[in-house]
């Protein structure tokens, strides 16, 4: 009795769910590359140069740090767009990625991290004139800079916190789609959801309970680890679809089934890594170096520093998965009595 696997030479639906799988993983590092930018704008900033320049509650200190630190007030400014830049990018890469799953979650998904793109725009608006106020390219109403220069910069921190609620937001059908896609952990989904929601959570305290506003932020610390979690498992896996049902065939990856991912594919020839993977450890370390930089101008150094191990505990993971999963599929594949032939 023979048995024989079919390779995509004898069976023509195999290259186009090949092709499928390939195209699937491309996007899927598009997607995590583009909210690893997001990343490092956000963190170069708005946690490191915005917070070295806006200090709440004295004017006068607020316009003699722009004043003086004029550059890094417009570094900081062309940062902010890029986030704003990356964003945008973020959010429609995640919808074309995730549309096949659900599809109106997946525009949920694009929507709302758009209209937090936008809110981060008016917030840099609001910081652009605060600069602008400070240094006297604007003319001062009252002819007190430093005062105006306050208010804008509160503006702009007003801003900041009211986008926290679209942030939450479009982090909830994120990890909906994770969930449902079947093609990351099931418990990603679930903490992506839960930071979306310490967003919301931590937006309305800030706003009518100041007090507790700074025990509030701990539960943004949830979306952290979501967020480079996902980001990781994107660059360094893609989106590695189950093969437990490849009967299904390359229709079953059009439409699904009641017990089948989405996304599913057949088995078919491992795709080429593209060659965004070859930036992967350089874009990390640059996170890493800024994160270190964050460590090192902030008062709570063991804070941050805990934050850091621990959203960087699942992408070392996942690196340390992907190596064994190459190295015993290299074996495997060099092995003639593995797969395939006669028996």
């Amino acid at each position: 009795m023979t048995s024989m696997t079919t390779s995509p030479s004898t069976n023509p639906n195999l290259p186009d769910a090949g092709q499928a799988q390939a195209s699937l993983n491309r996007t899927a590092r598009a997607t995590g590359l583009w909210y690893l930018v997001v990343a490092i704008t956000g963190i170069l900033g708005f946690i490191l140069i915005r917070e070295s320049l806006y200090v709440g509650g004295n004017p006068a200190a607020t316009a003699a740090n722009l004043i003086e630190n004029a550059t890094r007030a417009r570094i900081g400014i062309a940062l902010d767009l890029g986030l704003v830049i990356t964003q945008t990018m973020a959010a429609l890469w995640f919808y074309r990625l995730f549309r096949r799953v659900d599809s109106f979650a997946a525009a949920s998904v694009a929507a709302l991290g758009i209209v937090n793109a936008v809110a981060i725009m008016i917030a840099t608006a609001f910081s652009s004139m605060a600069l602008a106020t400070a240094i006297g390219d604007t003319p001062a109403p009252g002819g007190d800079s430093a005062a105006n220069a306050q208010m804008f910069y509160d503006l702009n921190e007003v801003t900041w916190s009211v986008a926290g609620i679209f942030f939450g937001l479009w982090l909830i059908p994120m990890g909906y789609l994770v969930l449902k896609s079947r093609t990351m952990p099931r418990v990603l989904g679930f903490v992506i959801i839960a930071g979306g929601i310490g967003y919301i959570v931590a937006t309305y305290v800030g706003f009518l309970l100041p007090n507790a506003a700074d025990a509030a932020d701990s539960l943004t610390w949830i979306a952290a680890i979501g967020e480079f979690w996902i980001i990781g498992y994107l660059l360094i896996k893609g989106l590695r679809i189950d093969q437990g049902t490849a009967h299904a065939g390359h229709e079953g990856w059009r439409a699904g089934g009641k017990h089948s991912s989405p996304l599913m594919v057949p088995e078919t020839v491992r795709a080429r890594p593209p060659r965004v993977r070859t930036l992967i450890p350089f874009l990390w370390l640059g996170l890493s170096i800024a994160w270190a930089v964050v460590i090192f101008v902030t008062d709570q150094p063991a804070l941050w520093l805990a934050l850091w191990i621990a959203i960087t505990v699942g992408p070392i993971t996942l690196i340390s998965s992907h190596n064994r999963t190459n190295r015993s599929g290299e074996i495997e594949s060099t092995d003639p009595n593995s797969k395939g032939g006669e028996r």
